[in-house]
């Protein structure tokens, strides 16, 4: 793993332990995270950043260099995130910051070991569908 994209929401801020573990263990594996826009910017602004990162803010921002993407909070987030990876073939993994994910599997208490055990090529993924619906009025 080289490159990741990292997604969070405005509430996601109050995981800012989780955020750090995330990019400290990134950072610690010379993995290059990219975070988006308005994620960013709110975690500039509440001073959670201790350096720059490269950021994204639309689907064409993201190819498939990227690794993976990782989003921070719940199955919500995970279901923004696909817009921007869309066909891509970014696999898509969860930090779940709230109480049942089923989609964001990782559990905020055990960040560092779930990174480890990818890196070691220890992991599975499910193929998701998504559904697109279209109404007149």
């Amino acid at each position: 793993m080289n490159k990741v994209a990292v997604y969070g929401q405005s509430y996601s801020i109050s995981a800012e332990k989780e955020i750090k573990i995330l990019l400290e263990v990134l950072q610690e594996n010379n993995i290059v995270a990219f975070i988006e826009k308005l994620f960013y910017d709110l975690l500039i602004d509440g001073n959670f950043l201790d350096k720059k990162y490269p950021t994204f803010s639309h689907f064409s921002d993201l190819d498939n260099s990227f690794d993976i993407m990782f989003t921070v909070g719940g199955d919500g987030t995970i279901l923004r995130a696909v817009t921007y990876t869309r066909n891509l073939d970014i696999p898509i993994l969860g930090i779940n910051t709230g109480r049942l994910g089923f989609l964001a599997t990782i559990n905020k208490n055990v960040i560092k070991e779930s990174i480890e055990l990818i890196l070691k090529g220890e992991y599975s993924t499910q193929e998701r569908t998504l559904l697109a619906i279209e109404t007149e009025p």
